[in-house]
């Protein structure tokens, strides 16, 4: 869960996510004002070109295990993101139902047979994704950080942009990677 609910005598008062927990614990730390992040960057990067369908963009980042994609534009060049959240804001939840039927009683038709009639309904609901191309609901003001950004200003990036991850930049700003709050919690972790 990214969020967890902060309750007192019963009610609710807020909301912690995993930058807040960050905040309390890398801000006041020297070790995390000097650290950089160049070594925590997920280098593995997923991306889709622009034009790619909604539901297919989708597809390719749930196979390959990613909260995000960059998305590319023609020449190769990023002209975005998409992540989950854009997905679930966008989906448009249906509804489908699967009926089968099966016959007991007798094989064969007698006129004094009980026969009977069992049927299993199945209904689930489903997310669906418009099928339109993700160059029409990237996310193009994107919010960066750099190889050299401290933990500290990563953490207060991430906290002030109220977002769990941001693509990292090298220093000629070519796109190296993807750091996550997570990937930063584990640290913190480590280091507490």
């Amino acid at each position: 869960y990214r969020r967890l609910p902060v309750v007192k005598d019963d009610e609710l008062v807020g909301l912690i996510s995993v930058p807040d927990i960050l905040g309390a614990i890398i801000e006041g730390n020297d070790k995390f004002q000097e650290m950089q992040i160049k070594d925590f960057v997920r280098r593995r990067i997923m991306s889709v070109w622009e034009k790619t369908p909604l539901p297919l963009a989708y597809m390719i980042m749930d196979m390959a295990g990613q909260n995000a994609l960059v998305v590319l534009n023609q020449g190769g060049g990023v002209s975005g993101l998409i992540s989950v959240s854009d997905f679930i804001r966008l989906s448009e939840e249906t509804v489908e139902n699967n009926v089968s039927a099966t016959f007991s009683g007798t094989e064969n038709a007698v006129d004094w047979g009980w026969t009977s009639k069992d049927f299993l309904v199945v209904t689930k609901k489903l997310l669906k994704l418009p099928d339109i191309p993700v160059e029409n609901i990237v996310t193009k003001n994107i919010i960066s950080v750099t190889e050299v950004t401290t933990v500290a200003e990563c953490v207060r990036v991430l906290r002030k942009n109220d977002i769990d991850q941001a693509p990292v930049l090298s220093a000629t700003g070519n796109l190296v990677g993807m750091i996550e709050d997570r990937d930063l919690l584990g640290l913190a972790i480590e280091y507490l």
